[in-house]
């Protein structure tokens, strides 16, 4: 019999092996797998860092949240927080390097918190099924006390108020390990509104020195993630409070900073790789077309020394148009207009106005519910308080120079509004009662205020006031313009000059500046119309948004006011244009 040695069965063995697995795994074993394109980044929140707005604040016992915009990339010494990008130098908890690291440090106070916006339509990003954001969430080394909550929210509709999801909210603690974050965003699939990202302190913010490392949304095959997903919420709609500051002004004295943890050197991993598809190419800012239509107020023209503002002047519910020409009457006197929408006519009367000269509209005497009409004449350095019918109410002495500016409104709480005057000359607010009593006032220390000067004339006085309630509680604020074009920044204070906010906003020379509650929102916006553009901005000032641009007919010497015109308890946006002698009236469709 023949026999078959060892060194030749074993290679026989092997070959049918081979055949028995083909034959039991099926056909399609031995098909070429399907190419499958790499996942990749749609937008880096570490690369782009500071295309977010970066806000810190804190909730200390029943106040509510005042957040203050931070400069970005902020600094370690910054009691209100501070956001910056980290890189191999730097160590994180779990011993690995920081590369691709972004540090946000809440306020520096009990319960602090910082949070960064990030509005995807302004960046071009539009959100796809299979989106998800991904991220991983921990404490630089050395943070032995740290203790914070990671929050991953989604706002659909910035410009709103309205529902808004939370798709992620984590509390950690520094325990030698990282979280980990991954949402899918398939469910706002077509979504371009605001994407944010917040730490809140736990009580003390000392050595909470939270880090994001390399936070991104990512598109492509969807990568199975490492941790549970229940771990993190559904996104589920949830209501976030309007930001609602209450007249009590005085602020909590920051903490003294502990210093952040000192670099650890270390090896430096491999970087992430580009994304091998472009992102998508940035969209303009969002437009909406005019629905407004002229008041009919056409008896008079408008020049670059004319003034017109908006108040409450006459009884009923409607806000009526003030227009005063310094060249329609004689002398030293100008013409003052109203329209009242309320009775459908309008009505006249002279009283002394000239060129330099400002006009404001607030109810500051105690004598009915009606506003009087404030004039402030550089050439008498006095303040004169005029009725609805151009009779002399009172009048006083104050200082008054041709650049000052002239506003009306309720800063201190008290039962009538205040007469407040920024001078250009030695960068003061000055505060008055209906009698020339002061009330208060403060010293410009934030910026060089530079004044402001008469539309359409050119000079280096640039700057401008208004005054509302743009935190929505009832007090109104003081609002300060820096004009330096798209470089220009908003300072709001209160009463005493505590700076509450600030934010920055385009405004150019020949702009026009108002404060309304134009939204609906419970707070005022501020309102921008920018000549060079054609363009009316409406911004929220506390969350330093730009909510809607309006696209009408502006030119140098036009001039904005904002009030209730209609009656609807809202605000609209009034707009008189010189060249075609009409108030237009800008309305929500």
């Amino acid at each position: 019999m023949r026999t078959v040695s060892p060194g030749r069965l074993y290679p026989l063995v092997a070959l049918v092996a081979l055949i028995l697995v083909a034959l039991l795994a099926g056909p399609t074993s031995l098909a070429k797998p399907p190419v499958r394109p790499p996942a990749y980044i749609v937008y880096s929140f570490y690369d782009d860092v500071c295309d977010g707005r970066w806000y810190g604040g804190y909730a200390a016992g029943s106040f509510p949240e005042w957040p203050k915009l931070l400069t970005c990339p902020g600094s370690p010494s910054d009691s209100d927080g501070f956001v910056r990008q980290l890189g191999p130098a730097f160590s994180l908890e779990d011993g690995r390097t920081a590369v691709r690291s972004i540090e946000t440090h809440p306020t520096w106070q009990t319960d602090g918190y910082i949070v960064g916006r990030f509005s995807l339509y302004t960046l071009g990003v539009t959100i796809q099924s299979g989106d998800r954001f991904v991220a991983e969430v921990g404490f630089m080394s050395g943070a032995s006390a740290g203790r914070a909550r990671f929050r991953v929210i989604y706002d659909p509709d910035p410009i709103e108020p309205g529902t808004v999801y939370e798709l992620a909210n984590i509390v950690d603690d520094y325990d030698g390990q990282l979280q980990e974050i991954w949402v899918d965003l398939s469910a706002h699939a077509g979504g371009t509104g605001e994407i944010s990202l917040r730490v809140d302190a736990l009580g003390s913010s000392s050595q909470d020195w939270a880090v994001w490392v390399e936070p991104h949304i990512a598109r492509g095959p969807t990568a199975t993630p490492s941790f549970t997903p229940s771990s993190i919420p559904s996104a589920t709609p949830t209501r976030t409070p309007t930001l609602t500051p209450t007249t009590t002004r005085t602020p909590t004295t920051a903490a003294t900073a502990t210093p952040t943890a000192s670099p650890t050197p270390s090896a430096t991993p491999t970087e992430m790789p580009t994304p091998t598809i472009a992102p998508p190419t940035p969209t303009p800012l969002p437009q909406k077309a005019c629905g407004c239509f002229p008041s009919e107020f056409n008896e008079a023209r408008l020049t670059g020394f004319d003034a017109f503002v908006v108040g409450d002047l006459a009884y009923g519910p409607k806000a009526e148009e003030l227009r005063v020409i310094d060249e329609d009457a004689g002398g030293d006197n100008g013409r003052f207009y109203i329209w009242d929408r309320e009775e459908g006519h309008s009505y006249s009367f002279d009283a002394r106005y000239t060129p330099n000269d400002r006009v404001a509209v607030g109810n500051v005497a105690p004598a009915d519910d009606r506003a009087e009409i404030i004039v402030a004449i550089d050439q008498d350095n006095q303040v004169y308080i005029l009725d609805r019918l151009g009779g002399l109410v009172f009048d006083f002495d104050a200082r008054f120079t041709p650049y000052d500016c002239l506003a009306a409104g309720n800063v201190t709480g008290g039962p009538e509004e205040e007469i407040i005057i920024a001078i250009d000359e030695d960068d003061h607010v000055y505060l008055y009662d209906w009698r020339g009593e002061s009330v208060g006032g403060f010293a410009i220390d934030d910026f060089d205020f530079h004044g402001s000067c008469y539309l359409g004339k050119k000079c280096d006085h640039n700057d401008a006031m208004a005054v509302g309630d743009v935190f929505g509680d009832e007090l109104e604020e003081i609002v300060l313009l820096d004009q330096h074009g798209n470089d220009s920044v908003i300072y709001i204070y209160d009463a005493s000059g505590t700076l509450l906010m600030m934010t920055q906003v385009r405004y150019t020379k020949y702009d026009s500046l108002a404060v309304g509650n134009v939204l609906g929102d419970q707070r005022a916006e501020v309102i921008i119309a920018v000549d060079e553009d054609n363009s009316v901005y409406i911004y929220d000032a506390v969350l330093g948004l730009l909510k809607i641009k309006y696209a009408p007919k502006i030119t140098p010497v036009d001039q904005l006011a904002a009030g209730d015109v209609q009656g609807d308890l809202l605000d609209e946006i009034l707009l008189a244009i010189d060249e075609d002698d009409e108030v237009y009236i800008f309305t929500e469709e």
